[in-house]
């Protein structure tokens, strides 16, 4: 007798969505309220299957930024003890920099541009308004950083004198995301295939407005659920395992993965006295 597969494991948890019943454009001020009230967005929360990509044999290889838009990468930092200095920050951007370039075929120039390291507790009150690490909690709603607009913007931005002429080929805003000094049990990343997002029906252009520079506004992207979508995420990601996953990319063709909706959960299995998640992503530009 034949044995039989063995089933993928999923765990049933909230994520906040994009309020269908929304009329007019979502918005959302960073820094000092620009508008009043500072965002129009209303949390829409669902509960959602995310399975846990241990169960899937060869995962690994499975999911790709190519074709997913995210992919899982063992990679050991030799600087995570020091990430909160200039210089082990400075490592750490090299070292993903080359991680990024043995990662994606083809590359052939990564330039890393921001990161952001959170260590509040999910369900912690905000200690001030400061944007420290300590401060900085998981953003448990689905959405992607750029949408193509403030995607090429950004090329523009970070490669100043270049980028008009590196614009001219190929560039992906590419995230890496680990964890900090032990695993990330409860509060974890999903992140949705793309290859169950309806891009034209579920995703909703929404404006940023940076009030700390003269109220400009960048765009990202918010989601708007549907039972299509699949959800998925690495049960106790280790600091040796990170998520590569993939914001923007100016090669649209058939087939390929153009973003990667994503979100932080609250991990209905993790015990009471789990740690409070600590982890550090960076974004990086990434040219063919």
């Amino acid at each position: 007798m034949p044995a039989l597969l063995k089933q993928p494991t999923t765990v049933s948890a909230q994520i906040d969505f994009l309020d269908p019943a929304l009329e007019e454009v979502p918005y959302s001020c960073l820094g000092p309220p620009a508008r009043d009230p500072p965002t129009n967005i209303e949390s829409y929360p669902v509960d959602v299957e995310i399975t846990d990509l241990r169960s899937i044999p060869d995962y690994l290889h499975e999911f790709t930024t190519a074709t997913s838009g995210f992919q899982i990468v063992e990679h050991e930092s030799a600087c995570l003890d020091e990430i909160d200095s200039e210089e082990g920050k400075q490592k750490y951007f090299k070292e993903m920099e080359q991680l990024l370039l043995a990662s994606l075929p083809g590359s052939t120039r990564v330039q890393v541009f921001n990161s952001t390291i959170r260590r509040k507790k999910h369900n912690a009150p905000a200690a001030g308004t400061a944007r420290t690490p300590e401060n900085t909690g998981p953003v448990s709603r689905a959405h992607n950083d750029n949408t193509p607009m403030s995607g090429a913007r950004r090329v523009l931005a970070e490669m100043e004198d270049e980028g008009e002429e590196l614009s001219k080929g190929r560039c992906q805003i590419i995230n890496v995301w680990r964890p900090l000094s032990y695993p990330a049990v409860d509060c974890p990343l999903a992140a949705m295939d793309y290859r169950t997002l309806d891009a034209e029906k579920d995703l909703v252009p929404t404006d940023l407005i940076l009030s700390n520079e003269g109220g400009r506004k960048g765009q990202n992207y918010s989601v708007l659920h549907s039972p299509a979508q699949k959800w998925y995420y690495l049960s106790e990601q280790r600091p040796d395992e990170a998520i590569i996953f993939k914001i923007y990319d100016s090669l649209v063709e058939p087939g390929l993965s153009q973003l990667t909706p994503h979100s932080a959960f609250v991990n209905p299995l993790a015990p009471a006295d789990a740690l409070p998640r600590q982890s550090i992503e960076i974004r990086a530009l990434v040219f063919y």
